[in-house]
């Protein structure tokens, strides 16, 4: 099990800003709006792990816990075959200006870090994004304890992660439309309290209905800011460094979400379930109001119009 921890970690670092990169270079290449099609990718991952949950105990239930295994050979086999599926998958013509610039695996981590600690959205967000990590993995190793005290049937121990997965994938496609009324600061602000206040019902719930309802929330409104950050990292960065760059913001991110599971876990030790969800809450309020006050001092944020979200990019060209 930790080899293949080990493994998928090596594997998600390699993706890390990869991905985003190549959506944000499309979209520009092809006048679209990336805020729509990064979105719309995330909603159909969350959609993904929907129906793969669901499966999944679907199998459990019909065939028992002896189905792990093949489960787990099956999961891995499909993997694969979409890998070299993707390999055969057509590549299109290049959009990155200059992409031989900083080709060099040390010239672009040089360059790259310079953009970070200059261009001060850059270093904000990145920042912002270490004090509110949402916490979805604890999350779903510590929602059953809450479930079994206010005696949740054991029915919604599944239906209720699909059933906030499917709305946070609707709400994902959706959420660039908050630009048309908020500032980036108040996005991050309001869905980070939101999701706070969340953690600490769900905390302190005392009936089922309270506990399930609170996860359901909890999980549709868990990082809906992430496409318009996404958004405007992209919006600053050239096209010759956009994968490195990302990536070293990603990880800033994953160590600080390394940190904080550490201390959650130390948490569970000291004070129960109970407490580390409330510790949770605190350090999400907390972040926000800090990277909410970080943002708003450097004028960081502003609002991004309708086709407006590559002027950045193309006047730096």
């Amino acid at each position: 099990m930790n080899v293949s921890y080990a493994l998928g970690g090596i594997a998600a670092a390699f993706l890390s800003g990869s991905e985003e990169a190549m959506l944000f270079e499309r979209a520009k290449a092809e006048n679209a709006s990336y805020g729509k099609a990064y979105a719309a990718f995330l909603s159909n991952q969350t959609i993904g792990m929907v129906l793969s949950t669901l499966l999944a105990g679907f199998v459990i239930q019909s065939f028992g816990v002896t189905s792990y295994i093949p489960l787990i050979g099956i999961t891995a086999l499909a993997i694969a075959l979409c890998a070299v599926f993707a390999l055969t998958l057509p590549r299109g013509a290049s959009s990155i200006r200059d992409a031989g610039q900083g080709a060099g695996m040390f010239a672009m981590v040089k360059e790259s870090m310079k953009i970070i600690r200059s261009d001060k959205t850059i270093f904000n967000l990145m920042l912002v994004g270490m004090m509110t990590v949402s916490g979805e993995y604890f999350l779903f190793n510590v929602y059953q304890d809450v479930f079994v005290r206010t005696d949740v049937p054991a029915f919604y121990l599944g239906a209720a992660m699909a059933a906030g997965l499917a709305l946070n994938a609707l709400f994902t496609r959706g959420v660039f439309l908050l630009e048309r009324a908020l500032t980036l600061e108040k996005i991050i602000l309001l869905v980070t309290l939101v999701t706070s206040i969340s953690y600490a019902a769900f905390a302190l719930a005392s009936t089922p209905w309270m506990a399930v309802t609170m996860f359901i929330v909890i999980l549709t409104i868990m990082e809906l800011q992430g496409p318009i950050v996404s958004d405007y990292l992209n919006e600053r960065i050239p096209s010759n460094v956009r994968t490195t760059v990302l990536s070293g913001v990603s990880f800033a991110t994953r160590v600080a979400t390394m940190f904080i599971r550490v201390g959650l876990a130390g948490m569970i030790a000291l004070y129960g379930v109970t407490g580390s969800l409330l510790a949770q809450a605190a350090y999400l309020a907390i972040g926000g109001v800090i990277g909410w006050q970080l943002l708003v001092r450097c004028g960081c944020a502003h609002r991004v119009k309708p086709n407006e979200e590559h002027v950045a990019v193309l006047s730096k060209a």
